[in-house]
């Protein structure tokens, strides 16, 4: 007769868990930056509004520019505002206004091999979100593969409410991946936004 293990139930959720949390330990954290004005008292920001234009720079790029993924990010960023403590203000003065900008950045790698394919080959250029690899051998030289790919920044700005004067910035690199979902980019901005405010407000000299 089967004797179903008790511990088997338990055991299997735990050990998923396991493997969770050691992805989160060795996953690379978020690139970051800062840079504010020390003569500022950011513990006085108790709510905020946003500034007009919300986002001032768009970009060309056919999926940044666009308005469900600016919906996304400002949703993300007023939440985790308000993680922080920081409600948005529906009416009256506001201590402090947000902006906020994103844009690509391209990137290639070289990384030298052989390939099966001859001394000059391409492929995968689909619709401009990613291309490569592409091979080149240097008329002769050695072969190395080449690898062209985006990442998205993301700027966050808080400004003087009367006079837009730059208070604080912080900036996150490879703050999305376009080519993912709608959740997923909610989850992505989400968690890079709130690494990068982490350490907001700044400690004083």
């Amino acid at each position: 007769m089967y004797h179903p293990n008790p511990y088997r139930r338990f055991f299997l959720p735990w050990l998923a868990g396991c493997h969770l949390a050691l992805a989160a330990c060795t996953a690379p954290q978020p690139r970051v930056g800062y840079d504010y004005d020390p003569a500022t008292d950011f513990t006085a920001f108790k709510q905020f509004a946003w500034a007009e234009p919300v986002s001032p720079h768009r970009s060309d790029h056919p999926l940044t520019d666009n308005s469900l993924l600016h919906e996304r990010i400002q949703s993300v960023i007023e939440y985790q505002l308000l993680l922080k403590g920081m409600p948005r203000r529906n009416e009256g003065a506001p201590d402090f206004l947000v902006s906020y900008r994103i844009w690509t950045q391209k990137h290639v790698t070289a990384d030298p091999g052989l390939s099966p394919y001859g001394p000059f080959y391409s492929y995968g250029l689909g619709f401009g979100y990613a291309r490569g690899p592409w091979y080149y051998d240097g008329w002769g030289g050695p072969m190395a593969r080449f690898e062209e790919y985006e990442t998205q920044t993301l700027a966050l700005d808080f400004l003087h409410p009367a006079t837009h004067k730059l208070l604080w910035r912080g900036v996150v690199q490879d703050a999305v991946d376009l080519n993912s979902d709608p959740v997923q980019q909610r989850y992505q901005l989400g968690a890079k936004v709130g690494y990068l405010l982490q350490n907001f407000p700044p400690s004083p000299w």
